[in-house]
């Protein structure tokens, strides 16, 4: 009997499941809710014409337009800008393989870019995933393993009364390209909120965690997933689940050798004279471990963009 139970939850596990405040949400699935992203572009180097690469983290996410559902891939604008194609790397769908199925599949995509729909003044892009199953299912005959989120995890006005000026957030991504490659599952980091949530840094619609986070990063989803205590106001004490998606990855701060902060998708150069009477040019930045995170409700700006691609499109209501 406690076999077959052990087998009916982990069936439950792998099925493709949505992310709502109303359920308790096992964290196994939060390893699903990511993709790797591989953008690649022309570029010329001394002359010849070679690949330029950008890794990132992306994640799935159900946007309802009127009556439709749209499911896509997110990310930054930048991780995937101007590129000429691109590789994704899924599991497959499979109720009859275990947690840890080493089953992974990679596609390839022409028209990278050209793919996406990108926020008019946000560093954000989404990427409609229902022609991508299409493409997996055509090359494979499978159906992708993932895990997506909805509005039902974006905070709201009054959700500020459960997210304190300082909260546990976990991060979920690729940084520095590191992933566990063999199993196809991404690297989760916790961290602290390095400004109140509620507050618009620098009255932008961003907010600050405490994370080392490098290249690769971009991209990755925040959440606060907590089931510990915490103080709705100066005398009353909660006791009940949390889950939240905050927001989305966009870059960090780093600091230069002379102290100088600066954002890690600017370059910085420092003049260098260790060799007697030659002046050179080297990059050197060291990690602030401050991250900056565009805040979740920006999602919801792409409801009118996605209206437009679906009239385009002449895409059905399933």
């Amino acid at each position: 009997m406690q076999n077959l139970l052990f087998k009916t939850v982990c069936l439950l596990l792998l099925t493709v499941k949505t992310f709502s405040q109303r359920d308790n949400l096992p964290p196994n699935l939060l390893v699903n809710c990511t993709v790797r992203i591989e953008a690649y572009k022309d570029t010329i180097i001394n002359g010849e014409k070679k690949w330029k690469s950008s890794i990132g983290t992306g994640f799935f996410y159900e946007f309802f337009v009127d009556s439709f559902h749209f499911l896509a891939i997110v990310t930054n604008k930048h991780v995937i800008e101007n590129s000429t194609y691109g590789r994704l790397t899924f599991k497959e769908q499979n109720r009859l393989t275990s947690l840890t199925s080493k089953n992974t599949y990679v596609i390839n995509v022409k028209d990278f870019y050209g793919r996406w729909i990108n926020h008019l003044n946000e560093d954000l892009s989404i990427l409609p995933f229902e022609p991508i199953k299409e493409l997996f299912k055509k090359e494979y005959s499978k159906e992708i393993k993932y895990t997506y989120f909805n509005k039902d995890v974006l905070p709201k006005l009054s959700d500020s009364l459960k997210i304190s000026s300082i909260e546990k957030v976990l991060m979920i991504g690729y940084p520095k390209a590191l992933w566990d490659s063999i199993n196809n599952f991404p690297i989760v980091r916790q961290g602290l909120t390095a400004t109140p949530f509620f507050s618009d840094f620098n009255n932008k619609k961003r907010f600050l965690i405490d994370i080392p986070t490098y290249n690769g990063s971009s991209g990755s989803p925040v959440l606060l997933y907590s089931t510990e205590p915490y103080w709705k106001d100066s005398v009353t004490l909660m006791n009940e689940y949390r889950f939240f998606l905050l927001g989305i990855v966009v870059e960090s701060y780093n600091y230069n050798a002379e102290g100088k902060i600066i954002n890690e998708n600017k370059d910085t150069r420092i003049e260098d004279s260790l060799k007697i009477g030659v002046k050179y040019k080297a990059e050197v930045t060291l990690p602030f471990n401050i991250a900056i995170v565009i805040k979740s409700e920006r999602l919801l700006d792409f409801i009118p963009l996605i209206r437009k691609y679906i009239k385009d499109q002449k895409l059905e209501i399933k």
